[in-house]
């Protein structure tokens, strides 16, 4: 994690890895600068907070895994790793950007529904998981903003599924539970009756998924 203004050392890796970059309000590139090492400067700005901000580096495989540390009971089973925790800024009732590894193992489900007061990216880095926007396998990008509902949540039987979360704030779990999903009117040229012709569900929500593959140039 690079806080903003920070001059980055030269890093290097093997050839064939892949990179995944996420950015707190700005685009994918990197400014030079003309700077050197006798001008190193250890630390940036973070997101909200005036608190000075290092270069973080976290080893995933080193680090244990803990319990859901968030307000709200839900998704039970789900183990986290915290990569990096913006400080807040409480004279302005600000929490900066959280960025975590989230796992859920094989056969894992929820049937609550959830919202929270903060937008929700994630990249999804192992294994898949069903739920109401779709299906979420290793590779696949979503970005939900605050205050929308999702649910129903359905590990793999065979991996479960783990994901690189970031988010805007500070997470709260919000908890719906006995939903209703109905659809009302008259129906002027089908038989709602009709095993063929009846709706199955109305309302679903478009997915929020990447489908194909990523176009860098913006077009």
């Amino acid at each position: 994690r690079a806080p903003a203004g920070k001059l980055v050392p030269a890093m290097h890796a093997k050839a064939g890895t892949e990179i995944l970059l996420f950015r707190e309000y700005g685009d994918w590139g990197f400014s030079l600068s003309d700077k050197d090492r006798s001008d190193f400067i250890p630390q940036g700005g973070n997101t909200v907070s005036n608190k000075p901000g290092y270069l973080t580096f976290k080893d995933t495989f080193k680090m244990k895994w803990m319990n859901n540390i968030f307000e709200g009971d839900t998704q039970w089973e789900l183990m986290l790793k915290m990569l990096y925790r913006d400080p807040p800024d409480p004279e302005n009732n600000r929490t900066g950007f959280v960025t975590m590894y989230a796992y859920a193992p094989p056969g894992w489900g929820d049937d609550r529904l959830v919202h929270h007061p903060v937008f929700e990216e994630a990249y999804t880095v192992y294994g898949d998981m069903d739920y109401n926007f779709g299906k979420l396998d290793a590779g696949t990008y979503f970005f939900r903003p605050a205050r929308v509902k999702h649910g129903h949540f359905r590990s793999g039987m065979e991996k479960g599924a783990a994901w690189i979360f970031r988010l805007d704030g500070s997470l709260i779990n919000w908890i719906t539970v006995e939903e209703q999903v109905i659809s009302k009117g008259r129906a002027l040229n089908y038989d709602p009756d009709d095993p063929i012709q009846r709706p199955l569900m109305a309302g679903i929500p478009g997915r929020s998924r990447s489908t194909g593959e990523w176009d860098l140039d913006g077009q």
